[in-house]
This record gives structure tokens, sequence and C-alpha cells, in this order.
């Protein structure tokens, strides 16, 4: 890093004071202010809503950008950490106030940047370089360049999921609230070790040894590998299932094999179908989308970010403190193979299949929908994976060097997870205790309260409120005066409503960006509030 014995301010030939590094000037050592004012004009910034500027410096190039467009998010990212200093001594650190500034240390930069991207705005982004700033620490820029991207790509595909799904994961909501009355939450925390199963091919090398160690801890199972564990004879404490697509429709069959103790935890925004045919426990969580958040904020909520790995590992956290221990999470293709074999999907594809179309085309077809790529694996060498399982693998890498847990794999197949450390399977059964017989997963959940029902009451009849006045609006302001669909959202006081109707009406949203609507647009918004009304009513 560049020390602050290297900077100097000086003024310059119009005046206002300029920056150097060592001989090189980072501002115009002439006129640094028109010399800004030119950069800045020359940027389209017009429609963007986030600006990423590498390079601090005096900020000459910064302030033009703030003129021209107030509403804008500017982010500023600086390598050293002198500079911020001499931006005190020139009296020109009230520019700060209207940016967001990181510098220094890029270990941080990851986590700091994800909080202060908007993830509706990821869409709409401007990247600047200022070059003299990058020529003065060029790797540090690179590294901080992959690592916003990185975000960014994360934040798109979250983006473009939610306006995919969004108006189904409300609707979910809304009619799995009819089954409130059977949900729980949890009431304790145990201390026992984790064993989290998922449905990777390296599962096919341990299956038969998993029996074992449902007496050595808890085993918490993803829905594509339930119904063979149980088959095996695995003890399963709790399962989860959060998806609000279809899929778990496959994994998890009504006339499936199942373990009477398993716990299901889920949450509201899944497929109704799936808490619809569980007749065990229901451990509910709050997945943080809008309308969960809104109606379960006195739940312990684990962040959406579309993965059901990492959302399980967040709940092996809530449940226990003891050690993780991952089975099956490969993240890759092992073995030519993307699920371990008996798991239901593959079975409909083997069967489904024909001449023309068999097991293997089928299986090519579902793998490709993203770019393959190579990513290293445990044994050293590198493994093939897909873009879709590479992020998933970064998010759940992300939590666990945030977690003062152990966290270990079982398996030295598919891709290496950073900050795990391998533990052989034999040698864990041989050393790990059994836990006490007497010991019930059961005894770590309760019953929703009766003051819990009753606070849920007077939010649906406040937020039905919400949605009768604005189908009232919308038929005032939308049909005679033309006004956009976003501003009439945004004309409602409560920030919590705002964001419920925004996800509910995602993809109308999404719509008004790219063209005026149309009548017909605004009556199937009109249709949209109706059918939440309905919804709402029923439950109350």
């Amino acid at each position: 890093m560049p020390t602050e014995s290297h900077y100097s301010l000086e003024s310059s030939k119009k005046g206002p004071v300029t920056l150097k590094y060592k001989h090189k000037y980072l501002h115009s050592k002439y006129d640094p202010i028109k010399e800004g004012i030119k950069l800045a004009s020359s940027l389209p910034i017009e429609g963007k809503k986030n600006i990423i500027i590498f390079g601090l410096a005096l900020g000459y190039h910064i302030t033009p950008l703030l003129d021209r467009d107030q509403m804008i998010n500017v982010i500023v990212i600086e390598s050293s950490v002198e500079v911020p200093g001499c931006l005190k001594k020139c009296h020109r650190l009230s520019l700060l106030k209207d940016v967001k500034l990181f510098f220094g240390d890029l270990s941080q930069l990851n986590n700091w940047f994800f909080q202060n991207i908007e993830e509706e705005y990821s869409d709409s982004i401007l990247l600047f370089d200022y070059i003299p700033s990058l020529g003065i620490d060029p790797d540090y820029y690179k590294k901080a360049k992959t690592i916003v991207n990185d975000v960014f790509k994360y934040k798109l595909q979250s983006y473009l999921t939610t306006l995919g799904f969004g108006r189904r994961w409300h609707e979910n909501c809304l009619k799995n609230l009819k089954l409130y009355s059977r949900f729980s939450v949890l009431d304790n925390k145990s201390t026992l070790p984790v064993f989290l199963v998922g449905s990777g091919p390296s599962l096919d090398d341990q299956i038969m040894k998993l029996p074992e160690l449902s007496n050595r801890g808890i085993v918490i199972a993803l829905a594509p590998g339930y119904h063979r564990l149980v088959e095996e004879g695995v003890r399963v404490h709790f399962l989860v299932s959060t998806d609000g697509g279809i899929a778990n429709r496959i994994h998890l069959s009504q006339n499936g094999p199942r373990d009477e103790a398993t716990i299901l935890i889920s949450t509201l925004s899944v497929t109704p179908r799936i808490l619809r045919l569980w007749d065990g426990n229901i451990l509910i969580m709050n997945l943080e989308l809008p309308l969960e958040d809104y109606l379960l904020d006195d739940i312990p909520g684990i962040p959406m970010q579309g993965n059901v790995a990492l959302a399980a590992f967040w709940i092996a956290q809530r449940i226990s403190s003891g050690p993780i221990y991952l089975l099956g999470m490969d993240f890759a293709f092992t073995r030519g193979a993307y699920h371990f074999k008996g798991n239901r999907m593959e079975d409909i594809l083997t069967f489904s299949g024909d001449k023309v179309r068999p097991y293997d085309t089928r299986f090519y077809d579902i793998i490709s929908r993203f770019k393959r790529v190579a990513v290293p694996g445990h044994n050293g060498t590198e493994i093939k994976t897909n873009l879709a399982m590479q992020s998933y693998l970064s998010w759940l890498e992300e939590a666990i060097s945030e977690t003062s847990q152990s966290v270990y794999t079982l398996s030295h197949l598919g891709a290496r997870i950073n900050g795990v450390e391998y533990r052989s399977l034999d040698g864990l059964l041989q050393n790990l205790p059994s836990v006490e017989k007497d010991w019930d997963s059961h005894t770590l959940i309760k019953s929703l309260s009766k003051e819990a029902h009753k606070r849920l009451t007077i939010k649906l009849n406040d937020l039905l409120n919400h949605y009768l006045q604005m189908e009232e609006n919308l038929e005032k302001e939308l049909m005679n005066d033309k006004s956009s669909l976003e501003e009439l959202i945004h004309e409602m006081s409560d920030s919590k409503i705002r964001d419920i109707v925004k996800l509910s009406l995602s993809r109308m949203l999404r719509k008004s960006q790219l063209k005026t609507l149309s009548a017909d647009d605004y009556e199937d918004i009109k249709m949209s509030l109706q059918r939440t009304q309905r919804l709402i009513q029923s439950n109350l």
C-alpha cells in the first residue's frame, strides 16, 4: 500500500488544491475543478441507479456527478487508507456525506458492498475507472472489480428470480396461512453435532453408513434425498423444504416413505402442496421476503438467497451450536452426475426417456442451462460444475467464513469448499459418542401462541385495507392522470407494505419500466389486487 509520505497537496494554477502521488498528479495541476466537470459530463449516467467509482483522490470527478443527479447511488472504492486524510486536510471531507466510501482491506469489501446495493437496481449500473488512481495500485483495483462484479452477478440473478417468482411467493404465503394453527417455532437450541445431508453424487459412497449417524447427532436433510434416506433406515430429524416452485412436488412424493418423527422445516412462500401433504410437525421459518417478514416478524429470519443448501446451513446454526458436518454437498458434476442415485428426479428422467431423448440426453439438457466451468476439487484436481452451482458454493463459503462453529465435510469428492476441513466418515463413527437415548428433536420446538394469532389477525386486516386503498387509487390515478405504477406504490406511507405490494406486482413494475402500460395492463393489475384481497379475506 502507498504510504502517507508519498502523497502531497499543492495549490493548482487556478487556486483549488490538487493531489500528487510521488511525482504524479492525480488531478490537473492547472484547474482540477474544470477537469472534473469535463470528465463527469462525458459519463452516460442517465437512467443509472448505481455508479461505482474506482479511485477517490480529492473527488473533483465525483462532485459534478452528484450535481447532475441527486438520486444516484454513488459508491467509491479507494485503495489507500491515506487518501481520506488528504480530503480532510484540504477541507473537502463534506464530499463523503453524499457518497458511500470503501477504502483499504479488500477482505471486507464483499460484505460491505453487498449491503450497499439494492437488488432491484442491480441491472442499472455504471462502472467508472478513475485512471490516475488505478495507476497507483492496479492489482488492488483489479481484485476490487472482480469482487464488485461477483456481487452484482449474484444480485442480478436474485433480482431476476424475484421478478419471475415474486407473485408466486406472494400468493403461496397467503395460501399457506390457512395452516397457521399447525405451525411451530424454535424454542430451544441444542449443542449436538449436526449432519447436513445434501443430494450430491458423493452420497452414493456413504449412504449405507448414514443410519449409524442418526444416534450421534441431529440429521438435517434437503428434500431431494429425503425418501431415499428413509428407505435406507436413516433417522431424519429435520427436513428442509423452502422451494417456492414445483421441484419439491417431485422430490417429496405423497407415496414416498416417511419417518413419522421428522419435523418439516419450511416457509410461508413454499409450494402449498408441500405443507398440505405433510401430516407431521411443521417448523416455520421467516425467509425475510416482504410478506413473510411482515407477518412473521417475531419469528427468527434467514435471508432468502435462492439456495436451499445455504438456507439449511443457517437453520443448522439456529438449531445447534455444535459442529456441522456436510454430506452430499458437492456443488459439482461428481463422476459426471448431478444427484446421487435413487433420487426421484433421476427416476422420472429415466422412466420418461425414449429412443429419441434417452436419460443421458434429458440430463444433459438440464445441466446445460448454465455455462459449465471448472473449479478446484477437494483432491487437488479440477472438477466441472456450472455457474449456478458455483454461485451456491460461493454463498455457502461466505456464510461459513462468518460462523464461529466448526464446519467439516465428510466427502473428499466434489468442489472444494473453502473454510471446511475434511474428516473421514469411518473415523467419525468410531470416535463420536451416541446421544442420550431419551433425546427428542421435538423438545426444540413449540406451538405458536394465541397472542401470535391475534397479532397476525391485526396485520392481515391492516394489509387488506392497504390493498383496498391501492385498488381505489388505481381507478382514480392510473386511468385518469396516467401516473406511473411505481409512483402509485411509493405514495403508500408504510414502507413494509410498499415492499409487499412491489413484490406482488413485480412483473408489472418491470413491464412499466420498459414501456407505457396499456388499459389491458391496468386491468391485469386490478385483477391481481382483487385476487390478493380474496386470499387475505379467506384467511381472516
